[in-house]
Protein backbone atom coordinates (compact mmCIF):
# COMPACT_ATOMS: atom_id res chain seq x y z
CA UNK A 1 0.00 0.00 0.00
CA UNK A 2 2.88 2.19 0.96
CA UNK A 3 4.52 1.53 -2.71
CA UNK A 4 1.30 2.51 -4.66
CA UNK A 5 0.97 6.04 -2.66
CA UNK A 6 4.80 6.32 -2.71
CA UNK A 7 4.42 6.02 -6.79
CA UNK A 8 1.60 8.33 -6.58
CA UNK A 9 3.28 11.98 -6.53
CA UNK A 10 2.14 14.67 -4.48
CA UNK A 11 1.24 16.86 -7.26
CA UNK A 12 -1.39 13.94 -8.67
CA UNK A 13 -3.19 12.72 -5.88
CA UNK A 14 -5.25 15.94 -4.87
CA UNK A 15 -6.50 16.10 -8.66
CA UNK A 16 -7.33 12.39 -7.99
CA UNK A 17 -9.33 13.28 -4.81
CA UNK A 18 -10.77 15.81 -6.10
CA UNK A 19 -12.00 14.19 -9.39
CA UNK A 20 -13.35 11.23 -7.67
CA UNK A 21 -15.42 14.19 -5.48
CA UNK A 22 -16.96 15.65 -8.43
CA UNK A 23 -17.90 12.70 -10.19
CA UNK A 24 -19.52 10.97 -6.77
CA UNK A 25 -21.09 14.73 -7.33
CA UNK A 26 -22.45 14.07 -10.88
CA UNK A 27 -23.64 10.44 -9.67
CA UNK A 28 -25.42 11.81 -6.84
CA UNK A 29 -26.86 14.50 -9.03
CA UNK A 30 -27.59 11.89 -12.04
CA UNK A 31 -29.55 9.98 -9.92
CA UNK A 32 -31.77 11.96 -8.04
CA UNK A 33 -32.52 13.70 -11.92
CA UNK A 34 -33.90 10.08 -12.72
CA UNK A 35 -36.08 9.40 -9.83
CA UNK A 36 -34.29 7.20 -7.66
CA UNK A 37 -34.01 7.79 -4.12
CA UNK A 38 -32.12 6.57 -1.39
CA UNK A 39 -33.00 3.69 0.53
CA UNK A 40 -34.36 4.28 3.91
CA UNK A 41 -31.27 3.15 5.32
CA UNK A 42 -29.33 5.06 3.31
CA UNK A 43 -31.04 8.37 5.19
CA UNK A 44 -29.84 7.81 8.45
CA UNK A 45 -26.32 7.76 6.48
CA UNK A 46 -27.16 10.57 4.53
CA UNK A 47 -27.93 13.14 7.60
CA UNK A 48 -24.80 11.62 9.91
CA UNK A 49 -22.76 12.52 6.47
CA UNK A 50 -24.44 16.38 6.53
CA UNK A 51 -22.90 16.95 10.00
CA UNK A 52 -21.05 14.79 12.47
CA UNK A 53 -19.29 12.97 9.42
CA UNK A 54 -18.53 15.87 7.56
CA UNK A 55 -16.60 17.49 10.51
CA UNK A 56 -14.69 14.28 11.32
CA UNK A 57 -13.66 14.21 7.65
CA UNK A 58 -12.15 17.72 7.68
CA UNK A 59 -10.17 16.77 10.07
CA UNK A 60 -8.96 13.45 9.04
CA UNK A 61 -7.86 15.84 6.18
CA UNK A 62 -6.41 18.48 8.05
CA UNK A 63 -4.62 15.96 10.08
CA UNK A 64 -2.90 14.09 6.84
CA UNK A 65 -2.02 17.09 4.97
CA UNK A 66 0.18 18.10 8.28
CA UNK A 67 1.28 14.00 8.52
CA UNK A 68 2.27 15.46 4.95
CA UNK A 69 4.05 18.65 5.54
CA UNK A 70 6.25 16.92 8.88
CA UNK A 71 7.45 14.23 6.73
CA UNK A 72 8.00 15.79 4.10
CA UNK A 73 9.65 19.29 5.39
CA UNK A 74 10.30 17.89 9.33
CA UNK A 75 13.88 17.08 10.68
CA UNK A 76 13.64 13.65 10.51
CA UNK A 77 16.30 10.85 11.00
CA UNK A 78 17.00 10.14 7.35
CA UNK A 79 18.89 12.55 6.92
CA UNK A 80 21.63 11.43 8.85
CA UNK A 81 21.83 8.20 7.19
CA UNK A 82 21.92 9.80 3.72
CA UNK A 83 24.90 11.54 5.07
CA UNK A 84 26.59 8.85 7.00
CA UNK A 85 28.18 5.22 6.27
CA UNK A 86 27.95 2.31 8.96
CA UNK A 87 30.86 -0.12 8.66
CA UNK A 88 30.62 -2.92 11.32
CA UNK A 89 32.84 -5.51 12.34
CA UNK A 90 31.05 -8.26 14.36
CA UNK A 91 32.88 -11.02 16.16
CA UNK A 92 35.99 -9.94 15.00
CA UNK A 93 38.64 -12.95 16.22
CA UNK A 94 41.57 -11.05 17.32
CA UNK A 95 42.97 -13.52 19.39
CA UNK A 96 45.62 -15.20 16.71
CA UNK A 97 46.96 -11.74 14.99
CA UNK A 98 45.92 -8.25 14.19
CA UNK A 99 43.29 -7.29 11.71
CA UNK A 100 44.13 -4.59 9.28
CA UNK A 101 41.45 -2.91 7.71
CA UNK A 102 41.80 0.25 5.15
CA UNK A 103 38.63 2.41 4.67
CA UNK A 104 38.14 5.01 2.38
CA UNK A 105 37.38 8.78 4.24
CA UNK A 106 36.29 10.49 0.33
CA UNK A 107 33.22 12.76 1.34
CA UNK A 108 33.36 11.82 4.96
CA UNK A 109 35.14 13.78 7.75
CA UNK A 110 34.21 12.75 10.94
CA UNK A 111 35.10 9.61 12.36
CA UNK A 112 33.37 7.60 15.36
CA UNK A 113 34.05 4.17 16.59
CA UNK A 114 32.32 2.03 19.05
CA UNK A 115 34.37 -1.31 20.31
CA UNK A 116 33.31 -3.65 22.69
CA UNK A 117 35.18 -6.77 23.72
CA UNK A 118 33.19 -9.87 23.85
CA UNK A 119 35.64 -12.83 25.17
CA UNK A 120 37.26 -13.15 27.51
CA UNK A 121 36.08 -10.99 29.78
CA UNK A 122 38.21 -8.24 31.34
CA UNK A 123 40.37 -8.15 28.34
CA UNK A 124 41.83 -5.10 25.92
CA UNK A 125 41.45 -4.13 22.70
CA UNK A 126 43.64 -1.65 20.83
CA UNK A 127 42.92 -0.08 17.76
CA UNK A 128 45.26 1.99 16.30
CA UNK A 129 43.85 4.52 13.49
CA UNK A 130 46.35 5.59 11.05
CA UNK A 131 45.63 8.36 8.62
CA UNK A 132 46.87 8.25 4.87
CA UNK A 133 50.80 8.50 4.33
CA UNK A 134 49.99 11.44 2.19
CA UNK A 135 49.13 13.33 5.30
CA UNK A 136 51.82 13.29 7.06
CA UNK A 137 50.61 16.08 9.70
CA UNK A 138 48.40 13.98 10.94
CA UNK A 139 49.03 11.29 13.90
CA UNK A 140 48.00 8.02 14.27
CA UNK A 141 45.80 7.74 17.32
CA UNK A 142 45.40 5.12 19.57
CA UNK A 143 41.76 3.44 20.59
CA UNK A 144 41.60 1.35 23.80
CA UNK A 145 38.73 -0.31 24.94
CA UNK A 146 38.60 -2.31 28.12
CA UNK A 147 36.24 -4.70 29.43
CA UNK A 148 32.88 -5.72 27.64
CA UNK A 149 31.36 -2.47 27.52
CA UNK A 150 30.88 -0.20 24.50
CA UNK A 151 33.71 2.31 24.56
CA UNK A 152 33.67 5.07 22.12
CA UNK A 153 36.11 7.22 20.20
CA UNK A 154 35.12 10.85 18.22
CA UNK A 155 37.45 12.31 15.93
CA UNK A 156 37.75 14.86 13.13
CA UNK A 157 39.70 13.02 10.59
CA UNK A 158 40.83 14.87 7.00
CA UNK A 159 42.94 12.14 5.13
CA UNK A 160 40.80 10.65 2.17
CA UNK A 161 41.86 7.03 3.52
CA UNK A 162 42.93 5.40 6.63
CA UNK A 163 44.00 2.25 8.31
CA UNK A 164 42.67 0.24 11.12
CA UNK A 165 44.89 -2.34 12.90
CA UNK A 166 42.57 -4.18 15.24
CA UNK A 167 44.38 -6.36 18.05
CA UNK A 168 44.61 -7.21 21.25
CA UNK A 169 46.62 -5.11 23.66
CA UNK A 170 50.09 -6.24 24.72
CA UNK A 171 50.63 -4.69 27.51
CA UNK A 172 47.47 -6.27 28.95
CA UNK A 173 47.37 -9.84 31.43
CA UNK A 174 44.41 -10.70 29.93
CA UNK A 175 44.25 -10.30 25.85
CA UNK A 176 41.39 -10.00 24.17
CA UNK A 177 40.03 -12.69 21.56
CA UNK A 178 37.11 -11.85 19.93
CA UNK A 179 35.47 -8.04 19.60
CA UNK A 180 32.89 -5.73 18.15
CA UNK A 181 33.88 -3.00 16.18
CA UNK A 182 31.15 -0.53 14.52
CA UNK A 183 32.42 3.06 12.37
CA UNK A 184 30.45 5.62 11.34
CA UNK A 185 31.96 8.06 9.26
CA UNK A 186 29.94 10.99 8.87
CA UNK A 187 30.09 14.93 7.34
CA UNK A 188 30.81 17.51 10.12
Amino acid sequence: MFDLLHALHTKLLLPIILAGVVILGIVRLVLKGLGIGLPASAITWQSYLQGQGTLLFAFLLLGAGLGWVSVNYGSGHGHAIEDGKLIEYRQVNVGDHPIYEDIDMKGYNHLSMFAKVLAPQAAKLSIRVIPDASMSSEQSILFESTDSSWSRLEERVLAPQIMLIIGSTPSSTTKATQADILVFLSKD
